[in-house]
């Protein structure tokens, strides 16, 4: 596993608009994604909602990510320590279409390196 600063963008914030989904701001999450393997709610304010997969907002925006570029982006909480007992999740949006055990594994990277700061 590489380290955290090849999976997010620490700096960068990304904000859904006051309008709600726009065009450019597909586009800039998609960018996002191709950038790096997902997008969190350590730098994504609009996915820290209760549960990511059931906000109407990003279901709307993954859908029409998807629809878009004919991808396969889908938002998750995943539990990167539940194997150690920690129940810690990490929001994000993901591809569907990589390795679930892989974003576990980045998620992990991720808090680490997160918490470490």
């Amino acid at each position: 596993m590489g380290n955290a600063e090849s999976y997010i963008d620490f700096n960068r914030k990304v904000s859904m608009p006051e309008e709600g989904i726009t065009d450019d701001f597909v586009n800039d999450v998609y960018d996002y994604l191709e950038e790096y393997s997902l997008i969190t709610e350590l730098n994504a304010s609009f996915l820290t909602s209760g549960d990511p997969s059931k906000d109407p907002r990003i279901k709307k925006l993954c859908q029409e990510i998807n629809d878009k570029y004919g991808t396969s982006y889908m938002a998750v909480s995943l539990m990167p320590f539940a194997s150690e007992g920690d129940h810690s999740t990490l929001k994000c949006i993901y591809d569907v279409e990589e390795d679930y055990n892989k974003m576990q594994k980045i998620g992990r990277v991720i808090l680490k390196a997160y918490f470490k700061n």
